[in-house]
């Protein structure tokens, strides 16, 4: 009898460690699939910024012409100006 007890207990521990083993892997395939999300939202995010800063450069670079633009313009003024004097 003493061997068929030991040899529950043995087959409890073995389930018991079997669930524990499940249990972790069930985590760690939790997290593999919250990194999966979290790298798709950093891609994302990189992909915004990007846009973002295209858009900028875009935007300063339009600054940049219209300021180049008004220079041109106040020093053809000046000519003018200068020719009527």
């Amino acid at each position: 009898m003493a061997g068929k007890e030991w040899l529950a207990e043995y087959a409890d521990s073995i389930r018991n460690n079997l669930s524990e083993i499940i249990g972790i892997l069930q985590e760690k395939e939790d997290l593999k699939e919250r990194v999966q999300e979290l790298e798709k939202r950093c891609h994302y995010l990189n992909n915004e910024l990007f846009s973002e800063r295209t858009i900028k450069n875009e935007f300063q670079q339009g600054i940049e012409k219209q300021g180049k633009r008004i220079k041109e313009l106040e020093m053809a003024l000046e000519q003018i100006k200068e020719k009527e004097a």
